[in-house]
């Protein structure tokens, strides 16, 4: 079962996906830095939840709601 990289709120309506370090197909391991995303006032590290082949859903710069996964591991 996929195992998703969800948009934290942060207290802000969406994030910027800022830096994404795996490419489509490629294999994470669990607790890996895999992207980096931003809101109005501060940038965070994201890790992976679990390990497996990432499925990148949004691009690097894209803007993203709150709540929705950007990156879906399977």
């Amino acid at each position: 079962m996929p195992c998703k990289l969800i948009m934290p709120a942060f207290g802000y309506k969406e994030g910027k996906v800022v830096k994404i370090f795996k490419k489509d197909g490629e294999k994470v391991e669990d607790g890996e830095l895999l992207a980096i995303v931003e809101t109005k006032k501060a940038t965070f590290e994201m890790y992976a939840p679990c390990s497996g082949r990432v499925k990148i859903l949004f691009d690097e710069g894209s803007m993203v709601p709150t709540g929705e996964a950007f990156i879906l591991i399977e």
